[in-house]
């Protein structure tokens, strides 16, 4: 069985050896009406004028996406954090992701695993979260594939 995945996600800012604490306050941020293919790997957001700046050419052209659908965001008091997974499979496969404080850094986590499903070449996606203010400079990403 063929299986195979390109990734994107090439921002390792330094190696970990502990994942540290697991978080607990972490929520699930919707953003809609983005053209997927043209996003980068990761993203970090402090404010909303940056998100808006950031993201505005990446707007869907589509009709119906006229202004950017998002979830409410404190961002007095959240960073909001993108991973963009972008795969080759004929195999389903299932993401997990999960954010550990090590100290003051925050290392974002991703998991990808095959599993048997039917075939979805070129599959896109780009998970959203909101976590406590943390500094970009203290943010980091990993991605694993099991």
């Amino acid at each position: 069985m063929a299986f195979s995945i390109t990734l994107f996600i090439t921002l390792f800012l330094s190696p970990i050896q502990d994942d540290g604490v697991p978080m607990t306050d972490v929520e699930e941020v919707n953003i809609g009406c983005l053209n997927l293919n043209k996003l980068e790997e990761t993203y970090i957001f402090n404010s909303e004028q940056e998100l808006e700046e950031t993201l505005y050419s990446f707007k869907s052209p589509h009709p119906n996406c006229s202004y950017f659908l998002f979830s409410d965001v404190d961002f007095a008091t959240r960073t909001v954090v993108g991973v963009k997974i972008s795969t080759t499979s004929c195999d389903k496969i299932q993401t997990r992701t999960s954010f550990f404080r090590r100290g003051e850094a925050v290392m974002c986590e991703t998991n990808i695993s095959p599993y048997n499903g039917g075939c979805r070449i070129n599959t896109i996606n780009v998970f959203w979260f909101s976590i406590p203010k943390t500094p970009s400079n203290q943010i980091k990403f990993r991605t694993t594939i099991k």
